[in-house]
């Protein structure tokens, strides 16, 4: 079985991107309780803070998420911008 790298997965520029992002740093879906991590970027040699936990009652995300699918045009997962593209557009 081959797992997909993260090298596989980013510069794969969406046409959703404005409302998935929208979506992904909703405030109604911030869930408390997290606190401060400094994460290494697995692609630079640098640093950033991952705050926050998010869910929507059925999917589940970190801050990491949104830097990488932001910065550098992370691939989601179809059912995933599937299921945002649905919620945005109801």
């Amino acid at each position: 079985m081959h797992t997909k790298s993260i090298w596989d997965c980013i510069h794969k520029p969406s046409p959703h991107k404005a409302a998935l992002l929208a979506f992904l740093r909703g405030e109604a879906h911030k869930r408390p309780g997290g606190f401060p991590e400094l994460l290494k970027n697995v692609l630079e040699d640098t640093y950033f803070a991952a705050v926050h936990y998010y869910d929507d009652g059925t999917y589940a995300w970190r801050t990491d998420i949104i830097y990488y699918f932001d910065k550098y045009d992370l691939e989601l997962p179809d059912a995933f911008v599937q299921h945002v593209l649905a919620q945005v557009s109801a």
